[in-house]
């Protein structure tokens, strides 16, 4: 992504048999020129997160 503000969603089912998003992470971001976001997945620690 460009350096600025963004609106970030990212949603994720880990279940084959229920349908829909089990893992769901939405959340304002902004980056400066040059930083890199990562999108971290950990079940045990409540799913989705942005660093």
């Amino acid at each position: 992504m460009k350096a600025g503000t963004h609106q970030v969603a990212v949603r994720m089912n880990d279940n084959l048999v229920k349908p829909g998003f089990n893992f769901v992470k939405e959340d304002q971001v902004t980056l400066k020129p040059g930083q890199v976001m990562v999108i971290d997945f950990n079940p045990d620690k409540g799913g989705l997160f942005f660093k």
